[in-house]
């Protein structure tokens, strides 16, 4: 189950100037995708190194003695490269555990720079992997990764236990620093290099790449970005259909009023930031809101639905080493409604959607607030 995290008034609050930064949380009981930091763990970082290894690549692959081609089919057998204006077979390539219906060429010589793209039953498609394009065509371009790598190399990986620890965050590029509020120097706001850039502030409040990391945040999904002005005639629909509101074909990079981050808001809609941080901070703290597979959570959860507009997920917490023996997370999107807790003393966690600063005692039963979720524990 996804659950967008937020009462009414925070997600009101978001919709302002928050929105092109929403975190979308799997939450809590179920298996997620998002909580916790990444700890250095040798077991872990094993796992990573066979997994990178194994991972099948895709895209174009380029050395100077060869170029090795593969994309993705699942619907159709048949595929080619076109490679300099020149079909070339594609053959399909063993199944893994990772992929699927991948077709595969590899092509002798030194193709640096060459056009591309491929035909999946006649018709032309870009390389989805594609790392450049020619404008306004549906070729991409031959690349050698090497000569982008920076001086001294890419900073290295996070390291996760499980890939369950991932706290995800998504934004836009421009938007994210592009408001002088951001406190990014001038001449990077709104670029990459202003994502990056540390120490800023609004009101002694961190922004910017610092507010992801005050918050929790490990990773950094950047939204899709795209100079539609560039689209080839081949795309089959009217060029104005492809620009925004004001007539802007790279609207990514056009001044946007609605869209951009007003950070002067951060410190006016602090409790939206709290109950981010606080929630983050809480499935964190608790592995049992971290369930790595379905054998754990059938395991590990019993599902009751009390009530047509309520669901209670019943968490055996103590199964996966967490400090709380049994966990109780109430979903109520109807009206106020009172749940019989089992025997003994219970302490309240988290009510009308709200991690609690001090959990109170609860016997008998608890009251879960109409539209929000309640959590209670032993």
């Amino acid at each position: 189950m996804l659950w967008m995290l937020g009462r009414k008034d925070a997600r009101e609050a978001a919709q302002l100037n928050w929105r092109s930064a929403e975190i979308v949380i799997c939450w809590l009981c179920l298996i997620g995708s998002v909580a916790g930091v990444g700890w250095p763990i040798d077991a872990a970082r094993a796992q990573n190194a066979v997994a990178a290894r194994d991972r099948l690549p895709l895209g174009a692959i380029y050395t100077p003695q060869a170029t090795t081609f593969s994309i993705w089919s699942p619907d159709s057998d048949d595929v080619k490269l076109v490679l300099d204006g020149q079909a070339l077979p594609m053959a399909r390539i063993p199944d893994t555990d990772q992929y699927a219906d991948v077709y595969r060429a590899t092509v002798p010589g030194d193709h640096y720079l060459k056009r591309y793209n491929f035909l999946i039953r006649g018709k032309t498609v870009r390389d989805p992997y594609g790392v450049m394009a020619e404008p306004a065509t549906n070729n991409n371009i031959v690349m050698d990764l090497s000569k982008t790598e920076p001086e001294g190399g890419w900073a290295a990986l996070p390291m996760l236990a499980e890939r369950e620890d991932a706290v995800i965050y998504e934004l836009n590029v421009h938007d994210y620093t592009a408001d002088p509020s951001s406190g990014v120097a001038a001449e990077k706001r709104g670029k990459f290099l202003g994502l990056v850039e540390h120490g800023t502030r609004v009101d002694g409040r961190p922004t910017g790449i610092d507010h992801l990391v005050d918050l929790g945040v490990t990773h950094v999904q950047i939204m899709p970005m795209f100079d539609y002005s560039s689209c080839p005639p081949s795309a089959g629909t009217d060029k104005d259909s492809l620009k925004d509101q004001g007539k802007a074909a790279n609207s990514f990079n056009v001044p946007d009023p609605v869209n951009t981050i007003h950070w002067d808001l951060r410190v006016q809609h602090e409790d939206v930031y709290n109950y981010f941080k606080k929630t983050i901070a809480l499935r964190r703290a608790h592995p049992a809101f971290r369930l790595t597979s379905w054998e754990a959570v059938n395991r590990d959860i019993t599902t009751s639905v009390p009530r047509s507009d309520v669901v209670v997920n019943d968490i055996k917490s103590a199964e996966s080493e967490d400090v709380w023996k049994e966990t109780i997370v109430i979903y109520n999107s109807g009206n106020e409604f009172k749940f019989s807790l089992p025997g003994g003393n219970w302490l309240v966690a988290m009510e009308r959607s709200q991690p609690v600063d001090q959990e109170r005692s609860v016997t008998g039963s608890v009251t879960a607030e109409g539209t929000a979720v309640t959590v209670v524990h032993q």
